[in-house]
């Protein structure tokens, strides 16, 4: 019996407890129930040489006012710039064990103990009366609820990072110092939730696998695990009191599922699991050097989604076939001005220059109130995944759409020259192909006017002749089912299944108590898929998939039956659906998908395909 997401199964047999899978990997061993302890510190970590209780305890009450706040503001002070120093140590030891975007984020995290805004405030809660220990919780209690109440995943999983440098402050104005207790043998790992630098503070060597009760696949701690290439599970409810029952555990990063204290049996299956994984990567490996086909030789563009240098790397030792998805927002997020025209086109040079030959798309800004940016005048939104984004928000900030237009322009100039040697040049020496797709279409005349604003910045730029595919981001209803009145004037459509999904269901996709149903191979999402390739093949425009759904085999398996003609998916995910595609025929999967549209819901729908798919797989094998 599986459990749904976010359950338990408990009965006769073993514990198991399902959550959400954020690293895949199998892994079995001894259960390490993490807390956080305090160490004291070395005298060089205080902020102030008498820094700790006699502070904390301390009552403005019968002290000259101003002295007792200066002393406030002083231990404040010492204890943010120490925090920025020792997370700026620590960006620097992970950048040479991990990777530079796993540096980043604790470069971050010391820009937090930096920010003149946070200082200001804390300092004005310490004249209104308040300790530097009260200022700092309260000032960072701001930060983290605006981020927790954010629609989006991605800035929700930041509330992790503000908790861990506002501890990082809080151990130093104490004299103490927060760290972790690891395990003496190599273990699985549980916790109520990983901080970043509890991540990497653990040894390598002690982590079989990461577990948390709470906490987000896009959370930072999640991406240091990928990084780390640990199986790790996330937003698994009851594991912390189940790690403290148990003795062994076993972790599936890819199904998220958790077993407490396996039986014997079990074991031997894990065992047997972990072996059979190991050969089937080192069989994988050899697909990275082969492009896509299915068994009977129809050609399918295998993308890699793409934000951060980490991705270009992962995807280029997988041989990504270009990039269906590059996100460009995050080089506007955290950061007081908007980025120069020169850093965004060095950005997409880099990209485009990663995929010898092959498409790179990139989507414009995709940002609202959710993800709100300071140098954008926007208003609070009681429901911001409804409200002025993406699009929207580019047409009524056109100076940002016109920057981003220019910037993608000229660096598809700059590489165009890679090109222009003809076949003098070979493939292998070429630049990538830029695509420009605008997100959150919803009619025709967006598209059109954010049409013109392309056409003008070309003509005022000089740049009329550099060639550029345009396109859109199919993930509203009314665009999937309007296709017809947008794709004339496109030469390309890309569909954001995880948008698509949770907006023709009403299901937040982030929230386990609707989302159950919410399936991408459900028949009537199967259906608007089928129209949109339809529609667009009709005018020879490609159809793309960018969401994440792509990554699931049986999922590209349907996608392709259904006429789609790239997808484009984590990193990770590539070889194995490499190989999936290249034991089918187009046949096979068009007729599995056919009659997965004949069934009432996702459920049976994924059932009929992974029926007929396992029968034709096994046929041809």
């Amino acid at each position: 019996m599986t459990s749904a997401e976010g359950e338990s199964v408990a009965g006769d047999g073993p514990l198991r407890i399902t959550g959400r899978g954020a690293s895949s990997g199998i892994a079995m061993g001894p259960v390490h129930l993490l807390d956080r302890v305090a160490a004291a510190s070395s005298p060089s970590a205080s902020p102030t040489p008498d820094a700790g209780d006699d502070h904390a305890g301390e009552d403005h009450a019968g002290e000259d006012q101003g002295e007792a706040q200066a002393a406030e503001v002083e231990r404040l002070l010492a204890a943010l710039d120490a925090a920025g120093r020792n997370l700026r140590a620590l960006a620097d030891r992970v950048g040479g064990e991990v990777g530079a975007d796993e540096a980043d984020i604790f470069a971050t995290q010391a820009s937090f103990t930096e920010d003149p805004v946070l200082r200001r405030r804390a300092q004005a809660l310490i004249k209104e009366g308040q300790h530097a220990d009260a200022a700092v919780a309260s000032v960072f209690g701001e930060f983290r609820q605006r981020l927790a109440e954010s629609d989006d995943e991605l800035l929700a999983a930041r509330v992790s990072d503000i908790d861990d440098v506002s501890s990082r402050v809080q151990a130093l104005l104490d004299g103490v110092t927060a760290g972790v207790a690891a395990p003496d043998v190599a273990s699985i790992i549980v916790a109520d939730e990983l901080t970043p630098s509890q991540t990497v503070e653990l040894p390598r060597d002690s982590i079989l696998a990461l577990v948390t009760e709470r906490g987000s696949p896009t959370s930072h701690a999640a991406i240091l695990s990928r990084a780390l290439g640990v199986p790790c599970v996330v937003g698994a409810p009851g594991v912390v009191e189940a790690a403290g029952q148990s003795q062994q555990a076993v972790v599936d990063g890819a199904s998220g599922e958790v077993t407490f204290d396996p039986d014997e049996q079990m074991v031997t299956e894990i065992e047997r699991q972990i072996e059979r994984a190991e050969r089937e990567k080192a069989d994988l490996a050899r697909f990275a050097a082969r492009s896509t086909q299915t068994a009977d030789g129809h050609r399918i563009e295998i993308a890699a989604n793409i934000a951060s240098h980490d991705d270009l790397r992962s995807a280029r030792e997988v041989g990504a076939e270009g990039s269906g998805l590059v996100r460009t927002e995050l080089l506007y997020l955290d950061r007081k001005d908007a980025p120069s025209i020169d850093e965004q086109r060095d950005f997409v040079v880099e990209v485009l220059e990663a995929f010898p030959s092959h498409r790179v798309v990139v989507r414009t800004l995709d940002v609202g109130a959710d993800k709100p940016l300071p140098f954008v005048a926007t208003r609070d939104e009681p429901n911001p995944a409804l409200g002025v984004r993406g699009l929207r928000l580019s047409l009524a900030e056109p100076k940002l759409l016109k920057d981003q237009f220019a910037a993608l322009l000229q660096a598809a100039h700059q590489t165009s020259g890679d090109r222009a040697g003809g076949d003098q040049c070979s493939p292998a020496d070429q630049a990538g192909r830029l695509c420009v797709m605008l997100p959150m279409v919803t009619e025709r005349a967006e598209l059109i006017a954010a049409r013109k604003i392309f056409d003008d910045v070309r003509t005022s730029t000089g740049l009329d002749d550099v060639p550029v595919e345009f396109g859109i981001m199919v993930e509203t209803p009314v665009a999937a089912l309007g296709i017809g009145s947008l794709v004339d004037l496109c030469d390309f459509v890309s569909i954001g299944t995880n948008d698509l999904v949770q907006y023709l269901f009403a299901a937040d996709r982030l929230n386990a108590d609707v989302e159950v149903g919410a399936d991408v191979l459900h028949p009537v999402v199967l259906d608007v898929i089928a129209g949109v390739a339809q529609a667009a093949h009709a005018v020879d425009a490609w159809v793309g998939v960018c969401g994440e759904a792509a990554s699931d085999p049986l999922v590209a398996q349907a996608l392709v039956g259904l006429g789609v003609d790239e997808l484009s998916m984590t990193p990770a995910a590539i070889l194995s659906v490499r190989s999936a595609l290249a034991g089918m025929t187009v046949a096979d999967c068009r007729v599995a998908v056919d009659q997965a549209r004949t069934m009432s819901d996702g459920r049976q729908a994924r059932a009929a395909l992974a029926e007929i798919l396992d029968a034709e797989g096994a046929g041809t094998g």
